[in-house]
Parts: C-alpha cells; sequence; structure tokens
C-alpha cells in the first residue's frame, strides 16, 4: 500500500461543497508554505504559484486572494516561532503551548476544514494530540 502525501488530505474530498472555513493548529508556520501549497489546494487554485515571480505565480496569487474572500481561514501557531506573516487576507492567532510535544517530532498536525455540507478531518487521530476528545 502507497501511502498518501500529506499535501493530498488539503484537497477537496468527494461530494464536498465549495469552501467555508478553516482552522488550522501548528507549532511552526512557514506562510509561504502555507499559501502556496496548502490553501491553494483546500481552495481549489487552478493556477500553480512556483515563487519564481513569473506571470503565472501573480495570477495564481492574485486568484488565491480572491478565493479567500470567501472564505474564512484562521491558524493557531506556537507563539515561541516568530511568524512574518506576508498575507492579510486569512487569521493568524499565536498562542502559548506547554508541555505537549512538538508537531514535527510526533508527525501529526489537525486542521478541520469546514464545506458546505460538512465538516471534513483529513486526522482524526490527532484529535487526542491536541486536547480534544
Amino acid at each position: 500500500m502507497k501511502p498518501t502525501p500529506l499535501l493530498d488530505f488539503w484537497q477537496k474530498p468527494a461530494n464536498a461543497g465549495e469552501p467555508v472555513a478553516l482552522l488550522a493548529t501548528t507549532f511552526a508556520l512557514e506562510p509561504d508554505f502555507f499559501e502556496q501549497n496548502c490553501l491553494a489546494r483546500f481552495l481549489e487554485v487552478s493556477s500553480v504559484n512556483e515563487g519564481a515571480g513569473s506571470v503565472d505565480d501573480i495570477v495564481a496569487s492574485v486568484e488565491l486572494h480572491e478565493l479567500l474572500q470567501n472564505a474564512s481561514v484562521s491558524v493557531l501557531a506556537d507563539r515561541s516561532a516568530p511568524v512574518q506573516r506576508t498575507s492579510l487576507f486569512w487569521d493568524l492567532l499565536t498562542c502559548k503551548v506547554e508541555g505537549v510535544r512538538s508537531a514535527e517530532k510526533s508527525g501529526r498536525q489537525h486542521s478541520v476544514e469546514l464545506r458546505n455540507g460538512g465538516i471534513d478531518e483529513p486526522n482524526p487521530q490527532s484529535r487526542v494530540h491536541e486536547g480534544i476528545s
């Protein structure tokens, strides 16, 4: 059995509606990677941003920002890892995390995607890690 790449869990599940909201948690956030790889998959951006400054990158950025106007996106991040955010189209909320293993060590992350038609939890096992039971 071939393992599924983690970024594939950000893509639209079968029979899901349009993106409505996203709440993601992380210990370390790389804003450009989050926007270009995670958010772009969640919002189904058709253009690809390669980060080279080309016309295609500009089109992908404009398309992402247009789609963000119809969906609420919030990220909870550990405040011990400072983040220089490049966009104000999504919320970044920092919080103090104590006594929890880092996401990199445990290999887990958690996000809840809300679309018209229901909630999709790509990694329900991480609920225990996040203290949600």
